[in-house]
């Protein structure tokens, strides 16, 4: 799930994960518009888009299904 910045002024927004586990972990902040989520073919990678920013991040995902180093 991601969070954003209603103004879409700043870089206070976050990418989160829920693996059915309390408390919701973060994996990327500093984010302006959490958008779209897309993963590569063998789930090795998560692409994923700040509209705010017109960037989108690749991460790494680890073996437990979290994300890892852009």
């Amino acid at each position: 799930m991601g969070t954003m910045d209603e103004a879409e002024q700043g870089a206070v927004g976050a990418l989160c994960s829920y693996q059915g586990e309390v408390p919701i972990r973060v994996e990327v902040e500093g984010v302006t518009v959490s958008n779209d989520l897309g993963w590569s073919p063998h789930d090795k990678a998560c692409y994923y888009t700040d509209s705010g920013a017109r960037t989108i991040w690749v991460h790494e995902v680890s073996p437990r299904g979290g994300l890892g180093a852009r």
